[in-house]
């Protein structure tokens, strides 16, 4: 991890970054979807008026839609801390609260979260320049060259032996 923040390094004008409703209870540095067929929560909108309201999407850990060639199609996206209700980047959400998600370009840096590596030796090593694809249902990035259906998204900035729980690493988005 670079810092003590997930982003670390991006052009803003180019960036997004977005209100939402977080479904379970994810950390941040962990990839998002949307959650499929569900309205908005909340909204506000000045009275009198006729307008909708346009509250906050649901979002969960990544979760695909199904895939198209190996590619993924759903929108990903990072989950940041809410500093507005005084988290950290090691603070877990709980499910219903209000998050912030960011999206990332290539290029862009990052502290994410990496899965643990339930193997010893070298095998948990990770390295500068390592390819990492989010894995399903989890929303971490890990390196493993037989998720045959997965899109690498990022690549490691730094290097780190024996991961026993998912940690946060410094990552460029690819």
């Amino acid at each position: 991890m670079l810092g003590n923040e997930i982003i670390v390094s991006t052009i803003y004008e180019r960036t997004m970054e977005t209100e939402c409703t977080v479904v379970g209870t994810p950390y941040p540095g962990t990839f998002m979807t949307l959650v499929p067929a569900t309205a908005p929560i909340g909204g506000w909108v000045a009275q009198p008026s006729t307008a909708p309201t346009v509250g906050r999407f649901s979002w969960q850990v990544y979760t695909p839609y199904g895939y198209v060639d190996g590619q993924k199609s759903t929108i990903t996206c990072l989950l940041l801390p809410d500093y507005n209700q005084g988290m950290l980047p090691t603070t877990q959400y709980v499910s219903g609260q209000r998050g912030y998600l960011y999206f990332p370009l290539a290029g862009d840096q990052y502290n994410a979260l990496v899965a643990a590596v339930p193997v010893s030796g070298t095998a948990d090593n990770h390295v500068i320049g390592d390819t990492m694809a989010i894995q399903d249902e989890t929303g971490v990035l890990i390196r493993d060259p037989t998720l045959s259906k997965s899109k690498d998204v990022a690549q490691l900035l730094e290097t780190i032996n024996a991961i026993a729980v998912n940690t946060l690493m410094w990552c460029m988005g690819i």
